[in-house]
């Protein structure tokens, strides 16, 4: 990744430098799903494990999101969710790191 894909991730999601690992982690994750010429139209992905990848689980980089608040956390008419924004992806899961934009 160059740096300067990274800013643009940043700039165009209007958030602070300080989330670049998120914006790298992101962009390499998707990068490793697309199909490049150099391995006979495969993904990296793919070229590792043989299969394709399911990318149905991708959200946009700065996607809104609504996070579940458990049971345990909350009280009988507090809200069951809060508001967050999709910065990247578990490698191992179908997971997202949130950032909860009331709490920060």
């Amino acid at each position: 990744m160059h740096e300067s894909h990274i800013r643009c991730m940043l700039t165009t999601a209007n958030l602070p430098q300080k989330f670049w690992a998120e914006a790298i982690h992101h962009a390499v994750y998707i990068s490793n799903r697309v199909y490049t010429s150099c391995l006979d139209n495969m993904t990296p992905f793919e070229a590792i494990y043989e299969e394709p990848p399911d990318i149905s689980h991708l959200q946009v980089f700065r996607s809104l999101v609504h996070t579940l608040i458990p049971d345990t956390k909350r009280k009988k008419m507090d809200p069951k969710s809060q508001q967050g924004i999709v910065l990247s992806i578990d490698n191992n899961s179908k997971a997202y790191r949130v950032f909860l934009l009331q709490s920060k």
